[in-house]
């Protein structure tokens, strides 16, 4: 009467820690009917048996659903291990046809904790760096550059005199050779622009230009044979900023927020050389603050950590926005040494010194350390969102179209139908006119023999 008063209670404690889903079994704690003890022959009950079976599913399902955490599918291998380690394990076939699959699998990890294992000897995939390397230095790189400002700022960086009083777009492209690496560098220019009493929608030249490259790349993107040869969307803005002292203008504050979700802005104060360095510096701090009111998105240098080599150079840069610049083509002497710059009266600028200006900065920062991010950011955000909204109906001002492909298609079909009926129309209207021509000939000639006769 104890042992079965006993054993009773082992099979309600197993049926508990099976229902309960613990990660512990005690699954030799079983006694034969004669009181002794024993770890092999006990026979489960029926209701054991659909437990056992039920908790199985159970682990199965947890280890589908979180086969990506290491420690809840070692969690998982454990209490199975445990489980067909019982010694009735064997009176449930099920358990013993799946261990073989489940125990023997590896354990799964995330990719981010897998360490990268180092190879004793040379495999050869090292050397991809330089394959790639030498692919871009053949095929050669391509930057387009836009220059936007009032007549008189604009060309500060090259100083052109012959401009055009015209709201117009103006490309230049010139290929350039370096060390044996090419770059076909295209410059835009937008004479004329801001020049108007009225200055209303000045921008729209330029904002249908950058969508104009925009929707060509699409369209080589999307056809069945894609042939993009060179990649002509604009990459880079600099908006030349009137160095007045006094902030943004309400043409400076409407153009960049026009613009600024299409292309790269670079912020650009013009003609420096008319501030001081005090009035610069209140003058850089005051275009920021209002250019973070009006929630305008410039280009933003990319985060770099403390550790990397450039992380100095790229805070530099940084912190010179928007860049104070002035512009020279002349050559002249100083103290023996020949420099770019401007002389006046009362002293000599060096347009390459960055304690005078931010002309070699911007250079720099343009041509040499963020050329490639600017391009990464033109194709995987401006690029990317103008393809999002054209291809899901979105307008320009972010409103839906609401149109549906197969009516528009319907629609096409119709205008091609009916024109297509137009042109038979025509084309039998003149059949028509060249049949009653000829027929007024025969008769006119018959009429004629008629009266020889």
């Amino acid at each position: 009467m104890a042992a079965s008063t006993k054993e009773t209670s082992n099979n309600t404690s197993l049926k508990k820690s099976l229902l309960n889903n613990t990660s512990s079994f005690s699954f030799c704690t079983g006694k034969r009917r004669d009181g002794k003890d024993s770890e092999s022959t006990y026979r489960m009950s029926s209701l054991d048996r659909v437990s056992l079976r039920q908790k199985y599913l159970d682990l199965s399902m947890s280890q589908n659903n979180a086969r990506s955490n290491k420690e809840t599918n070692n969690s998982f291998i454990k209490d199975f291990s445990t489980l067909i380690q019982s010694p009735y394990a064997n009176n449930v076939p099920e358990l013993r046809s799946a261990s073989k699959e489940i125990i023997k699998k590896p354990s799964i990890t995330s990719e981010e904790n897998q360490k990268p294992q180092v190879l004793d000897g040379y495999v050869g995939f090292a050397n991809l760096p330089n394959q790639v390397y030498r692919k871009a230095v053949k095929t050669g790189f391509d930057f387009t550059l836009m220059v936007v400002g009032q007549s008189g700022l604009a060309n500060t960086l090259d100083q052109r005199k012959d401009l055009k009083k015209t709201v117009s777009v103006e490309t230049t492209k010139v290929i350039l050779s370096e060390s044996g690496v090419n770059l076909a560098l295209t410059v835009i220019d937008t004479p004329g622009f801001g020049d108007a009493v009225n200055n209303t929608n000045c921008w729209l030249a330029i904002r249908e230009f950058i969508e104009s490259k925009y929707e060509a790349y699409l369209n080589s993107e999307t056809k069945v044979n894609r042939n993009i040869t060179s990649d002509e969307r604009v990459h880079c803005c600099l908006y030349f900023i009137q160095a007045s002292g006094h902030g943004l203008k309400p043409l400076d504050v409407e153009f960049m927020k026009q613009l600024c979700d299409k292309v790269n802005i670079i912020p650009i104060i013009a003609k420096a050389d008319t501030l001081t360095e005090e009035e610069c510096v209140l003058f850089k701090e005051k275009v920021m603050q209002e250019i973070a009111e009006h929630m305008i998105k410039i280009y933003e240098f990319p985060d770099i950590s403390e550790e990397d080599d450039e992380f100095q150079l790229n805070k530099s840069l940084k912190e010179r926005v928007p860049f104070a610049v002035v512009g020279s083509n002349a050559v002249i002497e100083v103290n023996g040494k020949q420099v770019r710059g401007r002389r006046y009266p009362w002293g000599v600028v060096d347009i390459e010194d960055l304690t005078q200006n931010d002309f070699t900065a911007l250079r720099k920062m343009v041509i040499c350390t963020h050329l490639q991010d600017l391009k990464d950011v033109t194709h995987f955000v401006h690029y990317e969102n103008y393809r999002f909204r054209k291809l899901s109906g979105l307008r320009t001002d972010g409103r839906y179209l609401n149109k549906n492909i197969l009516i528009e298609i319907d629609k096409e079909k119709q205008k091609h139908d009916l024109k297509i009926r137009k042109l038979e129309a025509e084309v039998q209207q003149i059949f028509e006119l060249k049949f009653y021509e000829k027929v007024q000939k025969l008769k006119d000639s018959e009429a004629a023999m008629t009266k020889k006769i």
